[in-house]
């Protein structure tokens, strides 16, 4: 299965995507801030990750310019992400595939944070 790398700065959402995203089979590894995400990716120089699932209100780092970070670098120039977002609206899609995001995600205020089945087809659609 894939190597996914989620970065979401509220606990209870990074575990839930978590406990999600390892029961359909996949290894997971989470970071509270794009900087945290940005360092473990280049830690991993050697098992690169399959998917980006990131938060886009961050602090210090949201995740567009997460994104761009990682798509400058050589070994994540065309690495797939999904954008998750509370309250998403037709300007955060478009602004989301503008910026190079497969797809998004609308996260919820409590749980269930997002739709599960939704979040598991998406993956499978971007990660062969």
């Amino acid at each position: 299965m894939a190597r996914i790398l989620v970065a979401e700065d509220d606990a209870d959402v990074r575990v839930y995507a978590l406990d999600i995203l390892t029961s359909a089979g996949h290894s997971v590894f989470t970071a509270d801030s794009g900087e945290e995400a940005l360092a473990q990716t280049l830690r991993s120089n050697y098992q690169l990750f399959d998917l980006l699932l990131t938060n886009l209100c961050m602090p210090k780092m949201n995740g567009i310019e997460l994104l761009h970070q990682l798509h400058s670098t050589p070994n994540y120039q065309g690495l797939p992400a999904i954008l998750m977002t509370k309250n998403l609206t037709p300007q955060d899609i478009a602004t989301a595939k503008r910026e190079g995001f497969v797809t998004t995600l609308n996260k919820n205020w409590g749980p269930p944070f997002f739709n599960e089945q939704e979040l598991i087809e998406k993956i499978r659609k971007y990660v062969k």
